[in-house]
């Protein structure tokens, strides 16, 4: 029967990757030319075997079971070698009941029914007697609830699980027990061709009360894709010194003073009545010290608020000249734009 071993997680030569890949490939069977008759042939000459000789054709058909699981997805889960073991597991069952052994039976029909999943295995043309004991199995292994299988890959990847391709990785809705994994490479990576053999997994995981779902990273070390680099963490954008509303106010009331205070240089020393004449003017205008300060105090706002709004707009410009170049990267022969 099938060598059971318990994994939790694939620490080993594995290393954990964050990303899901969908898988490239086609389903077992359309990636290379398989001869699947000749495994059906193998599979039906050793249950008839097993039909006349129980005591020896029964061990020989759980051995030929085992080897054809071992050979790849392209001969295990091809349609008519699935069919066939799935009738062969079933014989299996219904022979080792014949002769009393009930574990080895159990063993043989759960095989039968995970491999028939998410469809039943045709118990019943075996007669009465398997289809109820079809029906106990299936209840026992429905009892323990759904178990899932997720491979969280890091580089494009391939997942079967049970020899049957799984889409996007994961795979729920599982009955307990062994379940066979096997992941590779997708095409994309190896250029189509063959894998190295250190990047295959196959393993077979047992999905209990204790382990009902089961995360397996996978992203082999000569094979894992690039990281990519992450922008450094920049800076936080400086804050404007002041609103450009106040900045343009103050260029305004700097330029009022400035006008203001020439203007009161201007009258300086000028009759303030009616009298042109200095020298008979009974009162003239003193506005020096005013008009001086006005000047002072209007120009250096002015200038303050020039010189406030340069530099906000300066570091407006490159803000955004910053953010445009996150926004742009160069890869080789091509531009790509994020946003």
């Amino acid at each position: 029967m099938t060598r059971i071993a318990t994994t939790l997680l694939v620490t080993t030569a594995l290393a954990l990757a964050p990303a899901r890949a969908l898988p490239a490939d086609p389903a077992p069977g359309a990636e290379a030319t398989v001869d699947t008759q000749s495994v059906v042939a193998e599979i039906q000459a050793a249950e008839a075997r097993a039909n006349e000789e129980p005591e020896t054709g029964l061990p020989a058909l759980a051995a030929l079971l085992d080897d054809v699981a071992s050979r790849g997805v392209a001969v295990a889960g091809a349609p008519d070698v699935r069919k066939s073991r799935i009738l062969a597991y079933l014989t299996l069952a219904r022979g080792y009941l014949a002769l009393g052994d009930e574990r080895r039976a159990e063993e043989a029909m759960h095989e039968a029914i995970r491999l028939a999943a998410p469809d039943e295995p045709p118990a019943d043309i075996f007669g009465p007697t398997l289809a109820e004991f079809y029906a106990q199995r299936r209840a026992y292994l429905e009892s323990k609830g759904p178990h899932a299988i997720e491979v969280r890959c890091g580089i494009p990847c391939v997942v079967y699980v049970d020899e049957r391709l799984v889409p996007d990785g994961r795979v729920d809705g599982l009955l307990a027990g062994a379940h066979r994994l096997h992941v590779r490479p997708a095409s994309s990576v190896t250029g189509g061709a063959t894998p190295p053999a250190d990047s295959i997994l196959d393993m077979t995981i047992l999905l209990d009360d204790d382990h009902r779902e089961v995360v397996v990273p996978y992203a082999p070390p000569g094979l894992a894709a690039p990281a990519r680099d992450e922008p450094a963490e920049e800076a936080p954008p400086k804050k404007r010194m002041l609103p450009v509303w106040a900045e343009g106010l103050g260029i305004g009331l700097g330029a009022a003073g400035v006008a203001t205070g020439a203007t009161l240089l201007a009258l300086d020393g000028k009759c303030a009545g009616s009298d042109k004449d200095p020298a008979t003017c009974p009162e003239l205008y003193e506005f020096t010290a005013a008009g001086a300060a006005t000047v002072a105090v209007g120009g250096a706002l002015l200038v303050t608020s020039i010189v406030l709004l340069a530099v906000d707009a300066a570091r407006t410009r490159s803000a955004r000249k910053r953010k445009a170049g996150r926004r742009m990267s160069f890869g080789p022969g091509s531009l790509r734009v994020a946003f």
